[in-house]
């Protein structure tokens, strides 16, 4: 049920807990580890014993209210692929763009876009998923773009997983829904992007869990480095955007370090990439971004997140008081999910986290490629729950995160 590594984590993080006065719940992880944990503090992290045998990862999963035990399905008879594919695993990089390649083989809304490739020669896959037929971005009725980023941090499993649900909402749901699948297809034009660090994601998977950065690898010529740090690998793509305060935080500046910011603002290809593709995306005559809104997924913390991530930054009462409307109305609608994770909040990073993050993707959407609704969505579990669990969550997790996903951008683009 649980991968080694999470039991591993799980085992050292109760071991050094220390405070044993709180109520204490046994959770068996298989066979042979038992432990005893802290129900009070971590409630939503592990599934209390049970006598009912456990589901496979190909049944519903077995946790919380019905509406949230499974996850949607496809239909399944025009793409051999998709038989096998279930939205409640973590996939590897192949797999997830295997199954974009399938859906645009399935569904006449999709197009696959490639927006370049990565150090290790991956490319940077997504997905346009709209009713108009390739719609000409000169056309100025082409429709307002709904953009959205996942997996920029390689140790996020959960973003992508999130994000190939969104993907499949908007594809299998067109045809067969409520009206309001339908408007969001009809609407907008949706630009998904699942996994934006392929190179990192798959070095996690296979290599380092926890590894945050790309795998871009440093010359002995970096003005931070030196020969030194010649061997060190990867930048922190969301600390590589072109914004005010680029790589003040001395955290940034060691490249060995998991928050590294890179030689220069868009030094890496992923991001040099992504700025590219979003200036494209001009009306031709206004010159105007035909981006209504740019998501940042990642995990963790339970946070809707506007701008800015830096001190320089500074809002009019009027745009800080819609950009709030919007968050405000975001979280309110994930904390009606019953089974959730509850507990979200918003703002931006230095009223809710309490430091600053220049070189954000988000911040620079909202600076620099004139995108006003521009927001960084950390998916759960809660931010209390620390490093070792909020990185480290099981398969289990999906659907809770994946829904919240959904039914925030849902509220977004039925509302604004």
């Amino acid at each position: 049920m649980f991968p080694t590594f999470v039991a591993t984590h799980l085992v050292s993080t109760l071991v050094h807990m220390g405070n044993t006065s709180h109520r204490l719940t046994q959770c068996c992880l298989n066979e042979t580890y038992c432990i005893s944990v802290d129900t009070e503090r971590y409630p939503d992290l592990l599934i209390k014993p049970s006598t009912t045998p456990l589901p496979s990862f190909h049944d519903p999963i077995g946790w919380g209210p019905p509406e949230l035990h499974t996850l949607p399905t496809f239909n399944r008879s025009k793409s051999p692929f998709l038989e096998g594919f279930y939205l409640n695993k973590f996939h590897g990089i192949d797999q997830i763009y295997r199954f974009l390649e399938a859906i645009t083989e399935s569904s006449k809304l999709a197009t696959l876009l490639n927006l370049g490739f990565t150090f290790e020669t991956r490319p940077l896959l997504g997905l346009m998923i709209t009713s108009r037929v390739r719609p000409d971005p000169r056309d100025p009725e082409a429709p307002a773009i709904v953009f959205v980023e996942c997996g920029m941090h390689a140790r996020e499993w959960t973003a992508p997983a999130a994000c190939l649900l969104v993907i499949h909402q908007l594809v299998s749901h067109y045809d067969k829904d409520t009206e309001q699948v339908r408007r969001m297809v009809d609407d907008f034009e949706w630009r998904i992007f699942p996994v934006m660090n392929p190179d990192g994601y798959a070095y996690s998977m296979s290599v380092d869990r926890l590894w945050k950065k790309n795998r871009s690898k440093l010359r002995p010529a970096d003005k931070n480095g030196g020969s030194p740090f010649s061997n060190c690998s990867g930048v922190d793509l969301n600390r590589n955007f072109d914004t005010a305060e680029f790589c003040e935080n001395a955290n940034l500046q060691d490249p060995c370090g998991p928050d590294y910011c890179g030689r220069h603002p868009f030094s890496e290809l992923e991001t040099r990439a992504l700025k590219d593709h979003i200036l494209g995306l001009r009306r031709a005559r206004s010159r105007q971004s035909r981006i209504q809104f740019y998501f940042s997924v990642h995990s963790y913390a339970q946070l809707w997140i506007f701008p800015h991530g830096h001190r320089n930054g500074s809002l009019s009462l009027e745009e800080r008081r819609r950009l709030e409307g919007v968050s405000r109305g975001a979280v309110h609608e994930i904390s009606k999910i019953k089974g959730g994770f509850g507990q979200w909040r918003y703002g931006n990073i230095t009223q809710l986290l309490g430091y600053t993050g220049p070189g954000a993707s988000t911040d620079w959407a909202f600076d620099s490629a004139g995108i006003f609704y521009s927001f960084a969505i950390e998916l759960g579990p809660h931010s209390s729950v620390g490093e070792t669990f909020g990185y480290t969550v099981s398969e289990l997790q999906i659907p809770r995160s994946a829904t919240e996903l959904w039914v925030g951008l849902k509220y977004c683009t039925l509302n604004y």
